[in-house]
């Protein structure tokens, strides 16, 4: 499609979304995002007769402590399968649809659900990283994400695909809501988490007062949050994972890769 001699190509698609998702308990999730992608991509295709392709970036959503799925009088939700879908299409995808990252590092409004206007401009500086990795650079994004769970009796150890390694534990730009965001789920109670530590530039070990022995064991990380509590730094399901990235933000924000919410099984 030629407009005054030159050529229209669309390089990508940006969306920030998933609450309505939660609320209403879509459990087509992951496979309507990833349709929503090949629309776009298709559709504008038709128009422009580009070749290239259209990934669509989005952050995960992390306000659901703020939310009554079905409405009130429901209680105030502790936790969501929503970024956990975002991040399971984000791996399966190979960059069609590309996860950014989460947004509990950013700053909400009062009503705990939007971000402020410095909030959104954070964020979108985030987006614009994805962009130039992949647009301007030819390179694939990735967010900070777990790729390996290990366990040695009470010593878990997970390996991390890391942007700009080292890793590092930051309870200043994010407070700690125990055990920096860690967790472990499974059938029936669950050993304590005594430490958690970074033991290499992309690991980090966890060590538990005994090993587990139940069924169906997770390994959960900004998981869970306080029903009725708003989003945030401060207040919402969170963690203290980040990496060392030191991408310079025309707006003086830290524009370090933070961990993205994530439930794995742990052997």
């Amino acid at each position: 499609l030629d407009v005054k001699g030159k050529t229209i190509v669309v390089r990508m698609v940006t969306n920030v979304h998933g609450e309505t998702d939660h609320v209403q308990q879509n459990k087509n999730y992951r496979a309507n995002i990833a349709e929503w992608q090949a629309n776009y991509e298709a559709d504008v295709k038709a128009m422009t007769g580009q070749t290239e392709p259209i990934p669509m970036l989005h952050t995960q959503m992390h306000s659901w402590t703020r939310y009554q799925p079905g409405g009130a009088p429901a209680p105030f939700s502790s936790t969501s399968r929503i970024p956990i879908d975002q991040l399971a299409e984000h791996v399966a995808s190979n960059g069609k649809t590309v996860l950014v990252g989460p947004k509990y590092q950013v700053e909400y409004v009062a009503d705990g659900v939007h971000l402020t206007n410095r909030g959104y401009r954070h964020m979108g500086e985030y987006y614009a990283k994805a962009y130039r990795q992949i647009v301007l650079r030819g390179k694939k994004w990735e967010p900070l994400r777990p790729i390996s769970v290990t366990r040695n009796g009470a010593t878990i150890t997970v390996k991390f695909l890391v942007p700009v390694p080292p890793l590092k534990l930051d309870t200043e730009l994010v407070t700690n809501p125990a055990d920096f965001g860690f967790e472990l789920a499974g059938d029936g109670p669950v050993p304590n988490i005594e430490s958690v530590d970074v033991a290499g530039p992309d690991t980090v070990t966890i060590r538990l007062d005994k090993a587990p022995t139940g069924n169906n064991l997770r390994l959960r990380y900004a998981f869970t949050g306080t029903p009725g509590a708003d989003g945030g730094p401060k207040t919402g399901a969170r963690g203290n994972l980040r990496d060392s990235d030191e991408t310079r933000s025309l707006y003086d924000f830290k524009l370090y890769n933070w961990c993205v919410t994530f439930d794995e099984a742990l052997p």
